[in-house]
């Protein structure tokens, strides 16, 4: 904890801010929370008390959770989040402050070692941003596509919205990141596409756009991003028929 008479940026609701501009960090601690759900073995006493009908035992159970889930956020923000000089940091009341019950610093640190243990301290595998950062590195092709001012943070800001909104569907831990990333990456160029050409008139080709309607954009966007659909799946090592299996789980036309 830095001195009081140290310069820092840190002003009340500094989590808030981050989270409001970091899908990454959110949807990291959404992950995290339904991995350890996944591999966390309950004790006895804890599945006494989600069968138990006593309020007594709903409130623990509920407080417990809310424990690792505020755990999981913070080690999503550790992971993300520089915290040395010049010592921008959150601080752990703020984490605190989510739960709905009296929640104290001990209470934290334990539901976080207990996080650690159970995805055997695994916590940053591989992240959609990291696939998408690989992306972006490994294809020209990509990087000529979405060239224009703001395409491709618009192409990854799309492809956040979709993966988020998976966090909320109990199959999400089905298909691994890079799947899931893959397709929404490829819907993300689609939508931005679709903007682009219907304000420009022209497509990725320089050819003139003759129908503006959502389905003819879509078409057009279809056939001029062909080939990254293709270097995306190679870089990421995706099968079509996978890849065709998640869109349809993410609710995504299928081209």
């Amino acid at each position: 904890m830095p001195a009081e008479d140290h310069k820092t940026s840190y002003s009340p609701g500094d989590l808030y801010d981050l989270l409001s501009s970091s899908p990454e960090t959110r949807f990291h601690a959404g992950y995290l929370f339904l991995r350890y759900l996944l591999r966390a073995r309950p004790t006895a006493a804890l599945k006494l008390a989600a069968a138990s009908q006593s309020s007594d035992d709903q409130e623990a159970l509920a407080a417990i959770t809310w424990d690792v889930a505020v755990a999981c956020l913070a080690l999503s923000v550790k992971f993300h989040r520089d915290v040395l000089f010049p010592l921008d940091v959150i601080y752990v009341d703020e984490f605190m402050d989510l739960a709905p019950h009296e929640m104290d610093f001990d209470d934290l640190e334990t539901a976080q070692r207990d996080v650690l243990e159970a995805v055997t301290y695994r916590v940053g595998s591989a992240t959609p941003g990291a696939f998408m950062e690989e992306l972006w590195n490994a294809l020209p092709t990509l990087r000529k596509l979405v060239k224009f001012d703001g395409g491709w943070d618009a192409v990854q800001e799309e492809a956040w919205v979709i993966l988020n909104d998976a966090l909320q569907q109990p199959e999400v831990l089905r298909y691994p990141p890079s799947l899931m990333t893959g397709g929404a990456v490829i819907e993300g160029i689609l939508e931005v596409l679709k903007r682009r050409y219907k304000t420009t008139g022209v497509d990725g080709r320089g050819k003139p756009v003759g129908k503006r309607d959502v389905r003819s954009l879509r078409k057009v966007a279809v056939k001029c991003s062909r080939g990254v659909r293709m270097d995306i799946q190679d870089v990421l090592q995706i099968a079509n028929e996978d890849l065709l299996a998640c869109q349809k789980w993410l609710g995504l036309t299928t081209d």
